[in-house]
């Protein structure tokens, strides 16, 4: 994403493949000396100037374009998750942000093409001002279609932890807790039955989809890919059928006018 550096506007969305954008047209280049030789003056000493070309500060953002983002407190296993789910190697250790930067892996499905999954740093409250490592990292899930928020349900504010990423996202920008979300209860190898029952249960009062694993043992992880599979395959059908419907609204437009010369 290309932005003026002073007004913040935005002067280019680059993200599909072959995507470009001239950001400054060079100047006019000047005429040389041999552009004024003639039959008379076979070797001039002499040449123009060119003229200057565009110059300004321009501001350019990345934004991981990933199928599904990961997003979760710090330590919720995230990364856990992610090693599960494809064959990235994050980094893995039993502290805060262990992740310090996006990343990214391929999930293979049995029927449908592979898609990208995007790991995001652990956020925090306040993230969406800046807190912890912030916005810096939030932008990526923007371009994410599936949010998979992963709690650690051993976590003695279970619900508070769900809800300050909800208020995150929320502030960050509203449309992103209205994206296909799936909440993912982690860790439940260290529940008993009853407690994992209960906060299941009150999940689904809230009106979450919930999808319970152990990042660490892996179990429930074909669950996950198989919901996922069909999530994607119900998108994609969707992105078919809408540009099915745009490419003929243009054919008619088309057609339309391309008739009104006959008519008048």
């Amino acid at each position: 994403m290309i932005k003026d550096s002073e007004s913040g506007r935005v002067l280019a969305d680059l993200c599909d493949e072959g995507d470009t954008y001239v950001a400054a047209r060079g100047g006019k280049g000047g005429m040389g000396n041999p552009h004024f030789s003639s039959s008379t003056n076979r070797t001039p000493r002499f040449a123009t100037k060119g003229k200057l070309g565009d110059e300004h500060w321009l501001r350019i953002e990345l934004k991981l374009i990933a199928d599904i983002g990961l997003v979760g407190l710090p330590n919720a296993g995230k990364s856990t998750l992610l090693s599960q789910l494809s064959a990235a190697n994050p980094k893995i250790a039993p502290y805060p942000f262990t992740t310090l930067e996006p990343q990214l892996g391929v999930l293979n499905f049995k029927h449908q093409e592979p898609c990208i999954i995007a790991d995001i740093p652990g956020l925090v409250e306040g993230a969406h001002e800046g807190v912890g490592l912030g916005h810096t990292f939030l932008r990526h899930v923007e371009r994410t279609r599936i949010l998979l928020h992963v709690i650690d349900i051993s976590s003695e504010t279970v619900s508070e932890d769900f809800q300050i990423i909800e208020n995150e996202l929320r502030a960050y920008q509203a449309d992103l807790v209205d994206r296909t979300q799936f909440l993912v209860l982690n860790k439940k190898d260290l529940l008993e039955p009853e407690e994992l029952q209960k906060l299941e249960g009150y999940f689904a009062d809230l009106g979450q989809q919930t999808l319970t694993i152990s990042g660490l043992t892996g179990e429930g992880i074909h669950g996950v890919k198989a919901v996922l599979e069909s999530t994607i395959d119900d998108l994609r059908h969707e992105d078919e059928l809408a540009a099915r419907a745009s490419q003929e609204s243009t054919q008619k437009t088309l057609e339309t006018v391309l008739r009104k010369p006959e008519q008048d």
